[in-house]
């Protein structure tokens, strides 16, 4: 008989791994909105001809911010995602643990480097809008998810449709917007079939384990 205790703890190491392993992905997910933010102020700094210096002093002073906004980041989201688990409250309080989280990073960084130059706090709130709107792109995927596994003819039947209308578009010689349309129904395309891949994977896994029984 398997002790009570053991099983108990084995479940803690399990959440507290699940924990780790979801701050360590949501990090990476705020470095890319850094670095996303840093570019577009960057590109803004410039001008729309590149006709303005980005100084290399500035370059390094905001990059090296980036290791304690992740930092502080990453501990904000373990703290609040550990006192979620342990009260079995993590899947009611989705949207309002992104809330807490987001609110107090921007609180505290704008406090640590309300002296450190405008162009660093730009940065930093640029990149927290970012994360925030990849948080509600991903999770409307994920509400949609259903949606989307029904309709992946519905990706595939798009991709023909565009393809059909840059032909038309390269008759009239209107290359360069042929060509944007064409990424976009490549990019339907990836859609459908990875869909239609990863609902047959599931079928036959399903298919599967109902044999082993």
């Amino acid at each position: 008989m398997a002790d009570p205790f053991d099983e108990k703890e084995k479940t803690q190491l399990a959440g507290i791994g699940l924990i780790i392993l979801r701050t360590v992905i949501h990090a990476n997910l705020l470095l890319a909105s850094l670095i996303l933010s840093y570019n577009s102020y960057k590109e803004y700094a410039r001008g729309p001809n590149n006709i303005y210096h980005f100084p290399v002093e500035l370059k390094v002073a905001i990059k090296t911010t980036f290791p304690l906004a992740i930092g502080m980041f990453g501990l904000l989201y373990f703290i609040c995602n550990a006192l979620l688990w342990r009260n079995k409250k993590d899947s009611s309080l989705y949207i309002w643990r992104y809330c807490i989280i987001i609110t107090s990073q921007g609180i505290i960084l704008n406090l640590v480097f309300v002296q450190s130059g405008i162009a660093i706090l730009i940065v930093q709130n640029l990149a927290l809008i970012y994360f925030a709107l990849f948080i509600m792109s991903w999770h409307s995927i994920n509400r949609l998810e259903v949606a989307i596994e029904k309709a992946s003819a519905g990706f595939l039947l798009g991709f023909i449709i565009l393809l059909v209308i840059c032909a038309f578009l390269l008759l009239f010689k209107q290359e360069k917007i042929a060509k944007e349309l064409a990424n976009i129904a490549y990019l339907l395309l990836v859609i459908g079939v990875g869909r239609e891949a990863y609902h047959i994977g599931r079928l036959s896994k399903h298919k599967d384990n109902d044999e082993n029984r």
